[in-house]
C-alpha cells in the first residue's frame, strides 16, 4: 500500500482526525499544566496504552523533571542534528549505568520520547506504542516506509538509539507528502492504524501447536479474576510461539501455583523498547483451581521438569510436552475441575486403508485430508504443477502450496509428493531426492513426501540433508506430541510466517 495524499486529505475532515489534532495540539498545554489525568484517559480510551494510570503518573512526573533539567534544549536544524542530540542524551541518561540499570532505562523511552515531542516537534516523534511495537511495524510495512533492522537484545543502547533511527526514516515519509509534524500525528495514530488487519486474533483460535509456561505477578493474577475471560495481556513469549498455542499461567508469588490456561492471540513478537524484547499476547483464559508448586513436585511427570527442580526460576516461555499437560489435566481432575472446556492438542485420527491402490487414491484419502488437519485449503495448493527443469524436461510436482506457477518465475513456499508405497529405504532415497530437487528449483522453505507407510518432511533449516529427515508414521500421528511436532514443521500458520 501506498500512501494517498487525496485520501488522507479526506480523512483529515472526519471527525476522528480533528479528535486526534485536538489531543496532539491540547499535549504541550496539559503537560504545562499538569493535566496527567486528560493526557492518560485519552491515551487509554484510544488503545495506545494498557498501563495502569499509576505508571503514567510517575512517566509524567519524570518527563516534568526532563523539561525543568532541560529548559535550554532547542530545536535542531535539520533530522541528522537531531539524531546527534539524541545520541548525546542517551550517553548522558545511561551515564555509569549498567547492564540491568540501561535494561530498566529503557522503559522510560515512552516518556523520554514525548519530552523530546514537546522540545522539537519537527524532529521527533511522541512513542504511544509501548509494548504495541508490532503495531508500528505493520504501518511501516503498509506504507513502505523502511524499517531500520531492530539491534538484538542484549545491545541495550542501540535499542535505545533505535528511537532516533525511526523518527529519521518516518521524518523522510513526512516530507516526502508534504505533511505537517501535526498530520504525521494524525497519521501515526490514527490514519494508518485504521487500515491494518487484525494483529490479535479474537475470533475462534486455530488447534494449538505447542505448550508453554510463563510467569505471571501477583497483579496479573488479581487482574485475570476480576475480568474473566475478556481478560487480554501481553507476557514474555517464546519466539516459536504461534496464534492458538497453549500457555500456562504460573502465577508468583503469593500465589506459587498454576492459576490458569491462556490461548496466545498472536505470534510473539519483537519490541525493542520493551524490558522482555520477545512479547505475545493471550486471551480466552480458564481459571483453574491453584495447583501449587509442591504438588508439581510430587506429580511423577512434573518433578522431572528442570524448571521444577529450579523452583520455576526462569518460566517465561518454556516449552512443555504433552505429557506435561495431560498431567496437568490430571490432578485438575482429582480436584473434580471439569476438564472438558480445557483446550486439547491436535491429532490424527488413522486413516481407513482399505480400498488404496494407487498414488492418486493416496492424495484424497490420506494428503489431502492431512493439508486440511493441517489450516489449509483447497485455494492454498496448486496440483501437478508444471515445472520445467531444463531446456525441454517438464515435472509436475504433486501439490505445490502457495504457489506462483507465471513462467519464468515459478516459485512455491513447500511442496508434497504423494506415492503409493515407500516400503524400504531406496524408495525412500529415491522419492526424497526427486521431491528435493523440485523444493531447490522452486525455492520452498521446506517439502514432504506421503504414502502408506507414513509421513516424511525435510526443511531448508535443515539443509534438506537426508540424515535430518523427520519421519512419522500413521499410528504415531495419532500420539498427540508426534502430531504437534509434524504441525510444527508444516501447519499452514509456520509457513505462512
Amino acid at each position: 500500500m501506498y500512501f494517498n495524499r487525496y485520501v488522507f486529505d479526506c480523512y483529515l475532515q472526519t471527525d476522528s482526525a480533528r479528535e486526534t489534532k485536538n489531543f496532539f495540539e491540547n499535549l504541550s498545554v496539559w503537560v504545562k499544566e499538569e493535566k496527567w489525568k486528560e493526557i492518560y484517559a485519552y491515551l487509554f480510551k484510544q488503545g495506545y496504552t494498557q498501563k495502569s494510570e499509576g505508571y503514567w503518573v510517575e512517566t509524567f512526573v519524570f518527563i516534568q523533571n526532563l523539561l525543568e533539567d532541560f529548559l535550554d534544549w532547542e530545536r535542531a536544524e535539520n533530522i541528522e542534528q537531531a539524531i546527534e542530540e539524541f545520541e548525546g542524551f542517551v550517553d548522558y541518561f545511561l551515564a555509569e549505568s549498567d547492564k540491568k540499570e540501561c535494561r530498566d532505562k529503557l522503559t522510560w523511552l515512552d516518556g523520554i520520547s514525548l519530552f523530546l515531542y514537546l522540545k522539537d516537534p519537527e524532529h521527533y516523534i511522541p512513542y504511544f506504542f509501548t509494548n504495541r511495537f508490532f503495531l508500528l511495524e505493520r504501518v511501516f510495512q503498509s506504507f513502505d516506509i523502511p524499517l531500520p533492522i531492530p539491534p538484538s537484545k542484549q545491545k541495550y543502547r542501540d535499542r535505545f538509539l533505535y528511537y532516533g533511527n525511526l523518527c529519521r526514516d518516518i521524518y523522510e515519509f513526512r516530507k516526502k507528502y508534504s505533511l505537517n509534524y501535526m498530520e504525521l500525528n494524525c497519521f501515526l495514530y490514527d490514519f494508518s492504524l485504521k487500515t491494518l488487519p487484525d494483529f490479535i486474533n479474537t475470533d475462534e483460535l486455530p488447534d494449538a501447536i505447542n505448550i508453554y509456561i510463563s510467569g505471571g505477578t501477583k497483579e496479573d493474577t488479581d487482574l485475570l479474576r476480576s475480568n474473566g475471560e475478556t481478560y487480554q495481556t501481553f507476557w514474555q513469549g517464546n519466539p516459536q510461539t504461534k496464534i492458538g498455542d497453549i500457555i500456562l499461567l504460573y502465577s508468583l508469588s503469593p500465589y506459587s501455583g498454576l492459576t490458569a490456561i491462556f490461548r496466545a492471540v498472536s505470534p510473539t513478537y519483537y519490541d525493542p523498547f520493551s524490558y522482555y524484547p520477545e512479547r505475545v499476547w493471550v486471551g480466552f483464559p480458564i481459571v483453574i483451581p491453584t495447583i501449587h508448586l509442591s504438588e508439581l513436585k510430587n506429580n511423577p511427570v512434573w518433578k522431572e521438569k528442570g524448571l521444577v527442580k529450579a523452583n520455576m526460576q526462569g518460566v517465561n516461555g518454556r516449552e512443555c510436552t504433552s505429557d506435561e499437560y495431560n498431567a496437568i489435566i490430571e490432578i485438575l481432575k482429582s480436584k473434580n475441575f471439569d476438564v472438558s472446556m480445557l483446550p486439547k492438542l491436535p491429532f490424527l485420527d488413522e486413516p481407513d486403508f482399505r480400498n488404496l491402490s494407487n498414488e492418486r487414491d493416496i492424495e484424497i484419502t490420506l494428503l489431502e485430508p492431512l493439508l486440511k488437519r493441517l489450516g489449509f485449503d483447497e485455494n492454498d495448493w496448486l496440483r501437478q504443477m508444471t515445472l520445467r527443469m531444463g531446456r525441454n524436461d517438464r515435472v509436475f510436482p504433486d501439490y505445490a502450496l502457495f504457489a506462483n506457477d507465471r513462467r519464468g518465475e515459478e516459485s512455491a513456499r513447500f511442496i508434497w509428493e504423494a506415492k503409493y508405497r515407500i516400503a524400504n529405504e531406496r524408495q525412500l532415497k529415491d522419492a526424497f531426492l526427486q521431491a528435493k530437487s523440485y523444493a531447490l528449483r522452486l525455492g520452498c522453505d521446506g517439502f514432504g513426501l506421503v504414502a502408506l507407510e507414513g509421513v516424511w518432511i525435510s526443511t531448508r533449516q535443515d539443509d534438506f540433508r537426508w540424515e535430518r529427515l523427520h519421519q512419522f508414521s500413521w499410528g504415531e500421528l495419532k500420539q498427540k506430541e508426534n502430531f504437534s511436532r509434524l504441525t510444527g514443521l508444516a501447519d499452514k500458520r509456520v509457513l505462512a510466517k
